[in-house]
């Protein structure tokens, strides 16, 4: 039946013959721009996989007091970050993390072709660069190895380096490396440190909301930030973060209402900034 509608031209009469045309060279301008983009990425020099292993990660070094207390910050490089093995990271924030970047994340080969093409024809019809379609082992290998720069040719360089890595890394590994090197907000990278700096916790020993919170961060840490003028897009963004997990399979209903109604406290950082100054005042001239 559908082949006869379709061969009578049926279906045509609904498609205006300008826009058939449109959307044909829209589909061979995107082959045409990601053809040459893979043909320029496997001439231009790609950084090697053994530079993943080799860098050198900034991390915090902290001085601690008699009794324990972190008394001073020695920040490298302007960023604030201790380092963690998986499991000392709560299940919930690495749920919430792959449920809103990557959700096949343990199944894909580092590289989404489907949001990858999707990404480029949006990019296409809007002019500019929108969206990137990034996987989290992409994103790894773009903080790690590449610039920030927003192109088609980087973007195909992370697509290789992400397959690379995926064949020589474990996917715990990878997500290890995420969860401890993005970016949640101003000098503060990695789900330890901000769990800490946020919440007062360390990052085994969040909640759930708080771990949605988390997730949400790190798509715009600026824009977001708790102590900015979007909290209510911070709000929405840990509400899509919660919907994401249970669509998903990561929680039930029984955990995602409670969660979505639990009012979430943040630390006043500029209380415990001063707190800190204090702290290290009294230690040094005592």
């Amino acid at each position: 039946m559908f082949r006869r509608i379709f061969r009578s031209g049926a279906v045509r009469r609904f498609v205006p013959q300008w826009l058939e045309f449109g959307l044909i060279a829209v589909a061979a301008i995107t082959l045409l721009a990601f053809g040459f983009s893979i043909l320029w990425a496997t001439i231009a020099p790609i950084p090697s996989i053994d530079n993943f292993q080799n860098r050198e990660v900034a991390q915090s070094t902290k001085i601690y007091d008699r009794t324990g207390n972190i008394v001073l910050y020695d920040v490298h490089g302007s960023m604030r970050r201790v380092a963690v093995p998986l499991d000392h990271i709560s299940p919930y924030i690495q749920h919430a993390a792959i449920a809103v970047e990557d959700a096949t994340f343990y199944t894909n080969a580092g590289f989404r072709p489907l949001s990858f093409a999707r990404a480029m024809f949006i990019n296409l019809i809007s002019g500019g660069y929108v969206q990137g379609g990034s996987t989290i082992t992409q994103q790894v290998v773009k903080n790690a190895l590449l610039t920030q720069e927003k192109t088609i040719t980087r973007k195909i360089k992370e697509i290789i380096l992400a397959l690379r890595l995926t064949r020589v890394y474990s996917k715990d590994q990878i997500l290890n490396t995420y969860l401890n090197e993005t970016a949640y907000g101003g000098t503060i990278y990695g789900v330890q440190e901000a769990s800490q700096y946020y919440f007062g916790v360390d990052a085994k020993d969040v909640t759930l909301a708080e771990a949605a919170y988390l997730a949400a961060l790190p798509q715009a840490p600026t824009y977001f930030s708790p102590y900015g003028n979007h909290r209510d897009a911070l709000d929405k963004r840990k509400n899509f973060v919660l919907e994401q997990m249970k669509k998903n399979g990561f929680i039930n209903e029984d955990e995602y209402t409670p969660a979505l109604a639990e009012k979430v406290i943040f630390n006043d950082v500029r209380e415990a900034c001063c707190n800190s100054i204090i702290k290290c005042t009294v230690s040094v001239f005592n």
